[in-house]
């Protein structure tokens, strides 16, 4: 099942209840006529963005198959408490070779990768997964890219510098975010990525069946809050400042990703310097990650780290 599945049968029927006249016109209206900071039409404006951003950034989390929870208890698990109070579930495979971490994107969970992180640990690879905060066996803990971020660094802090780092989708936004902190990794492995949050929110909102407006008002109202723009948080901003030959970078996008346009991603390869852009063809956004053909590149990408030094 896809994202926008998993999206789509929680909250679509339920937003497309709420898509009448009056919510449109009380977006469109109440924040900018003169009404009094504790009149109710303002505070009923206000609750009424919270609770549809509260539906924006509330991630779909899915049941854990029989085969995810056997293949986790192969491996060691740890509970991180990250700087915001929050715990994080993370699991290491493997006691020799070179350590690579393994993100997953939003409304995801580490077992996702489960195949990658199989193929992985049969080269010779340490392997840790992660439950990023409101996702998984982290999802007591709050969402959010800056938490998520917050947690990816205590990640680093307990299991030092990994030698690569792989994520998928909304992963890489919050992988590249932390690399403007440290160098979390010595290469990175971009699959299916976002790397437009605006964008991302924007197509979120429309599978939701959010009125037009809404998730701009909602932009608005978090940025405010938060004292940071969603285009400072997003990788086709920074992404210059990043110098590939020092953290080498691979990005596999498929090119029919009907959640990520292919477009968007080839516009990211663009401003990365030194990056490179590998496609694939037939795999959408979700089989991208169980494909022998992904775990090849991946595979050459890696091959020099098991080189003896």
């Amino acid at each position: 099942m896809t994202f926008r599945d998993r999206v789509q049968r929680k909250w679509v029927a339920f937003a497309r209840s709420l898509r009448h006249q009056s919510v449109a016109v009380l977006l469109r209206h109440a924040g900018r006529d003169p009404w009094p900071p504790m009149s109710w039409p303002t505070l009923l404006r206000q609750w009424t963005l919270k609770f549809f951003e509260h539906q924006l950034f509330c991630p779909a989390i899915g049941p854990v198959s029989e085969k995810s929870r056997h293949f986790l208890k192969s491996g060691h698990a740890k509970k991180l408490r990250t700087i915001s109070g929050d715990w994080v579930w993370t699991w290491h495979f493997g006691s020799q070779g070179p350590r690579v971490l393994l993100v997953h994107g939003w409304s995801g969970a580490g077992t996702q990768l489960r195949s990658l992180a199989q193929s992985l640990g049969d080269q010779g690879f340490q392997v840790t997964l992660v439950d990023l905060p409101g996702h998984g066996y982290s999802h007591q803990a709050r969402p959010g890219y800056i938490e998520m971020k917050q947690a990816l660094l205590r990640v680093v802090e307990h299991y030092g510098q990994f030698n690569a780092v792989i994520t998928h989708s909304y992963g890489a936004s919050v992988v590249a975010l932390a690399m403007t902190t440290c160098r979390i990794a010595e290469r990175l492995v971009f699959i299916a990525p976002m790397p437009d949050l605006e964008l991302g929110a924007r197509i979120t909102g429309k599978w939701l069946a959010f009125v037009p407006g809404l998730v701009d008002q909602i932009q608005e109202a978090w940025e405010l809050r938060n004292k940071v723009s969603w285009k400072e948080l997003s990788p086709l901003n920074f992404a210059p400042q990043f110098h590939s030959p020092l953290t080498p970078l691979m990005i596999v996008h498929d090119s029919q990703d009907f959640d990520i346009p292919l477009d968007i991603v080839q516009r990211l390869q663009s401003q990365w310097p030194g990056s490179k852009l590998r496609v694939t063809d037939g795999l959408g956004h979700m089989k991208i990650l169980d494909s022998p053909q992904v775990q090849l590149m991946v595979k050459e990408f890696l091959a020099d780290l098991l080189l003896p030094n």
